[in-house]
C-alpha cells in the first residue's frame, strides 16, 4: 500500500512540473497540440478542428526601442548634452580602436555603434 502511495505522490509532482514547463513554454504548446489529420483515400477529406499554424522558425522578430533608451539619456536633455553623449559613445564604440580584441567584441561594438547612430538620426528626425 505504501509503495502505490509513493508512485501516485511521484506521478503527481512529476505531472505537475511537466504542467508548468508546458504552461512556461508556448513553443511546446503548439508542438505538443495535434496536427490536422491526413486525408483518407476515396472518401471526403477529414475535417480538423483548427488548422496547423504556420511554420515560424528561424524568423527574427526586431522590436522598436526607444531611441532615447539606446543612447542612455533623458528625454529633456539639451542638445548640446545629446551631441556630447553620442560623441562619447562613437569613441567607446570605434571598431579602429578595438582591433586588438576579440572579433565578437568588436562585432558587438559595430552593432553598438549602428545602433547609436539609428537612435540619433530618430532623434534628430523628430527635432
Amino acid at each position: 500500500m505504501n509503495r502505490v502511495l509513493v508512485l501516485v505522490f511521484v506521478g503527481t509532482i512529476v505531472a505537475l512540473a511537466l504542467w508548468d514547463i508546458v504552461r512556461r513554454n508556448p513553443q511546446l504548446k503548439d508542438w505538443l497540440r495535434p496536427r490536422a489529420p491526413k486525408p483518407r483515400r476515396g472518401g471526403p477529406p477529414a475535417r480538423s478542428v483548427r488548422a496547423a499554424p504556420p511554420e515560424k522558425r528561424g524568423q527574427v522578430i526586431e522590436l522598436r526601442r526607444d531611441p532615447y533608451q539606446v543612447l542612455g539619456i533623458d528625454r529633456d536633455a539639451s542638445p548640446a548634452d545629446v551631441e556630447a553623449h553620442i560623441e562619447r559613445l562613437r569613441s567607446e564604440n570605434d571598431p579602429e580602436k578595438l582591433e586588438g580584441l576579440s572579433a565578437d567584441l568588436r562585432a558587438h561594438a559595430e552593432r553598438r555603434l549602428a545602433e547609436v547612430e539609428a537612435a540619433y538620426a530618430e532623434i534628430k528626425g523628430q527635432s
